[in-house]
């Protein structure tokens, strides 16, 4: 790795989800902004596919991630959120919104043209990965 990381570079991967840090550190850490970023957001996808296989023990998948991520986030036996207020309804409808959205315009543009971010934005993105991923850990039942 040819960058040296800082105090700062480190706390900020200190925060990251483990399997985030596993496929974009090196990258990022070699300026490979825009590959970090997208690995990121690509482990999500493969994380909420496993999930499925392993939780659903289904033979087939849903073809799209928002669709697995609906199966998974809507089966009360998997995940627990609190449905019984209005606000825990909003939440879920807001988790659900950040899946669908970050998969919109983060994985499905990236899986038919290369594109290309700024260090801030593989930044964001890292982080987005990250909080999606400890999402749907702490909301396992």
């Amino acid at each position: 790795i040819k960058y040296v990381l800082t105090a700062s570079h480190n706390d900020f991967w200190a925060n990251i989800h483990p399997r985030i840090i596993k496929t974009s550190l090196a990258l990022y850490a070699d300026g490979y902004f825009d590959s970090a970023a997208e690995k990121a957001m690509r482990e999500v996808e493969t994380y909420l596919k496993e999930l499925f296989a392993n939780l659903k023990n289904a033979s087939v998948e849903p073809m799209g991630v928002n669709e697995v991520m609906n199966a998974l986030l809507n089966d009360g036996n998997i995940y627990s959120f609190d449905m019984s207020t209005v606000s825990g309804k909003d939440y879920f409808k807001g988790i659900k919104g950040l899946f669908e959205s970050s998969n919109s315009a983060y994985r499905n543009p990236a899986s038919h043209r290369n594109l290309s971010c700024s260090k801030r934005e593989a930044f964001e993105r890292i982080t987005l990965a990250s909080q999606l991923i400890y999402i749907l850990e702490e909301h396992r039942k």
